[in-house]
């Protein structure tokens, strides 16, 4: 349509205009990206500890692999700018779009995306102070997504808006699609291909590192990632507002299983990443870190407080190590799929994150052992996670409904007691690792084992296997 014989006038002046443009950023990146940080505010890159110059240099050229712990002052320099951008709505954020266009060529924010530091939500921000679900589905998922739905909606009673998040009709097809949408009022979808540039992230392969992306890109500002097959025993709703670590950081993150592995590599490769830079306080209180426990979070549930822009950047530093060519070559060299991006994100960048204390526990049906060996007395044998919150209650715990949700048996699970895991080794309970099953089951033993039969909790789970037997479980 260009080229019509009244158009071509037009033509020349487009092209005119834009060529400087297009060989600067195609021919000349470096000085590309030298007018896009002389555009940038004197004290855009001020941050404490750390020098004016030394962050340039490290602006000077768009992240590579080989930056996976230096770009952690990257990150932390992009959330000081947007904190000024935030303090006064009269600043341009075009300078601010452009960097995060160069580094992040994989993200394209647009509305109804939340960020920080657009004019809408600096000037309204308690109209879109909004707090919502995002659960991951794929097709393969769907029936545990609908018990989790359901046992949300009518038995805890939760009105939380939920998006459901995937990646194409190859990730979740229509019908499933259609079949969780009839679960409902306030049920949306949340299509990450329409956010992220797929060949660039790898959506199709990445798996459980689709997850941050799905963070990222929901319309909500405080957001709540679910898995599909997570069973929550109190209602999620006020996590926001009373779980004391999450008001204080704008993040909550769980432990996994504590156990030791005879194997250093992945805190050296962590350590390696850190440089010269002190470990947080929460790090050092770590089993990760302490005793070489070899895992430190289970991200079957994460929260997130996106209008804290070091909270937003992070979560951004996160969906970065999960891109394709960075999962590949570093992150999931180390470390399994997403789930321990998020926190190591917050570490590298000094950006302020919380744990629940207790590491992960157990949830099944309490046995005995008699005999001797290390674990005589009472233990569960599970495939489930327990979790608590603040007040080291029950609150959600992974592995769906079903005893193993990976077989076609669809045989419920019971859960008469729990077990919750505690802070340190020595208070720990031990889990039995060497007899672990294919399908996930481990035993825990060594704690004092907490009924919840005859208490709240047993009315709960009676009426989500009743949900469960609707779908045919059982």
């Amino acid at each position: 349509m260009w080229t019509g014989p009244g158009r071509r006038p037009l033509l020349y002046v487009v092209l005119v205009l834009c060529f400087p443009v297009i060989w600067l950023y195609t021919w000349d990146r470096p000085m590309y990206s030298r007018i896009l940080l002389s555009s940038l505010p004197s004290n855009a890159f001020e941050r404490p500890g750390v020098s004016a110059s030394r962050l340039r240099t490290a602006f000077a050229n768009a992240p590579n692999t080989s930056e996976f712990g230096s770009m952690g002052e990257r990150i932390a320099a992009y959330a000081s700018h947007i904190k000024t951008l935030m303090a006064d709505t009269r600043l341009s954020r075009t300078s601010l779009l452009n960097l995060l266009e160069r580094d992040f060529p994989w993200f394209w924010p647009a509305a109804p995306i939340f960020l920080p530091w657009s004019a809408s939500a600096t000037a309204t921000a308690s109209a879109h102070d909004t707090t919502g679900l995002v659960i991951s589905v794929g097709t393969g998922n769907v029936v545990f997504a609908t018990h989790l739905i359901r046992s949300l909606r009518n038995v805890l009673q939760s009105t939380l808006p939920i998006q459901i998040a995937y990646s194409g009709d190859a990730d979740l097809s229509p019908d499933g699609r259609d079949q969780l949408l009839q679960l409902g009022p306030d049920i949306e979808m949340l299509d990450l291909s329409r956010s992220f540039n797929g060949s660039l992230v790898g959506l199709e392969t990445a798996g459980w590192g689709q997850k941050p992306f799905a963070m990222l890109a929901s319309r909500f500002r405080k957001v709540m990632l679910v898995d599909a097959d997570v069973v929550f025993l109190q209602n999620p709703d006020r996590t926001f507002e009373t779980q004391p670590g999450l008001v204080e950081t704008g993040t909550l993150f769980w432990h996994d299983r504590a156990f030791v592995k005879d194997d250093r590599s992945r805190r050296d490769w962590l350590r390696s990443l850190m440089q010269e830079k002190e470990p947080s306080e929460m790090l050092q209180r770590s089993l990760f870190w302490r005793a070489n426990a070899w895992q430190e979070m289970e991200s079957g549930v994460v929260c997130l407080d996106k209008g804290r822009p070091e909270v937003f950047m992070s979560l951004v530093y996160a969906a970065w190590m999960n891109t394709e060519v960075v999962r590949t070559a570093q992150t999931w060299q180390h470390v399994h799929g997403d789930k321990e991006t998020y926190w190591i994100a917050a570490e590298l960048s000094s950006t302020p994150y919380h744990f629940e204390a207790d590491y992960g526990g157990a949830i099944g049906v309490l046995e005995t052992v008699v005999g001797g060996g290390i674990q005589k007395g009472h233990r569960i044998c599970t495939s489930h996670i327990a979790h608590t919150d603040a007040k080291r209650r029950p609150f959600w715990f992974n592995g769906s409904f079903l005893f193993n949700k990976a077989s076609t048996s669809l045989q419920l699970a019971d859960f008469t007691h729990w077990m919750t895991g505690a802070e340190d080794f020595p208070d720990t309970p031990a889990w039995d690792m060497v007899h672990a099953t294919p399908e996930g089951v481990m035993c825990q033993y060594g704690a004092t084992a907490l009924p919840l039969n005859g208490t709240k909790y047993e009315q709960l789970i009676d009426d989500m296997r009743h949900e469960a037997r609707n779908l045919g479980w059982g």
